[in-house]
């Protein structure tokens, strides 16, 4: 199985960023985490009704929405200048990656692990000064289905960070732009940094072999232990409210 690179491309807000809000500093919690890409790989299924629907329809309703939530996480959009601790959000854009891969989404994800097959489909970017803060990797996949994924600068924020983003454009392609929450960049100002870091982040652990895992559950597995997971809140007079997802009862069960 292949992943072949078809386009790359910056993909811009949709609306421009105000002047007063083109210098963005980092706080001194953002000053802490080292600047390289984490990642995450979202796998969906084609549905019957998509197989009608052209890839590079897809594609476009994925790249204009994402146009339309970067208009509202601007930052996203901008470039880290170092020197200066602070994010440009000069609109420059995110890296938006279309790639092929000749199989099928099952041949992927049940067939043997293969970490260069996986890591191909979300390519960590190359160590550069002007490099996008957010690179995202749609692969097509010849059943219909996709896997996209997301590259996101460690500087600009966390995992949550990186799952508001996602949920957000998901909202956005979905439901439309008008149904997202904006979010606030309060945080530098809250706590602004005073002083660089003065830690210096090894190399050597990013050179490092790294074991590849799956964990496979299944739906009743998944549907016991939500259930079993659910039923403990009951006791719980601020959580009985609410019901855990299978996301959340699988994070933490791990």
């Amino acid at each position: 199985m292949k992943v072949e690179v078809q386009s790359k491309k910056l993909v811009q807000p949709s609306a421009p960023t105000p002047n007063q809000s083109r210098k963005l500093g980092l706080s001194f919690i953002d000053d802490l985490l080292f600047s390289k890409h984490a990642g995450i790989v979202y796998y969906y299924r084609a549905r019957e009704s998509t197989h009608e629907i052209h890839t590079l329809q897809r594609l476009h309703r994925l790249e204009e929405s994402l146009s339309e939530t970067l208009a509202l996480f601007y930052p996203l959009a901008g470039r880290y200048v170092e020197e200066g601790l602070f994010i440009d959000c000069n609109d420059q854009g995110a890296e938006v990656i279309q790639a092929k891969v000749d199989g099928t989404l099952d041949q992927l994800l049940q067939g043997d692990l293969d970490r260069d097959l996986f890591n191909s489909l979300s390519k960590f970017p190359l160590p550069a000064a002007n490099n996008p803060l957010v690179v995202v990797q749609v692969n097509s996949f010849n059943c219909g289905g996709l896997a996209i994924s997301l590259r996101f600068s460690h500087k600009i924020g966390d995992m949550y960070t990186m799952a508001m983003f996602m949920n957000s454009w998901a909202t956005a392609c979905r439901s439309g732009i008008q149904e997202v929450v904006p979010p606030n960049f309060e945080l530098p100002s809250l706590f602004p940094v005073k002083e660089p870091a003065l830690i210096q982040w090894p190399t050597l652990p990013f050179r490092k072999k790294f074991a590849l895992a799956r964990l496979k559950f299944s739906g009743q597995a998944l549907s016991r232990l939500k259930a079993a997971s659910n039923a403990s809140n009951s006791s719980d007079s601020i959580a009985n409210n609410s019901q855990r997802s299978r996301v959340e009862i699988v994070s933490a069960l791990i």
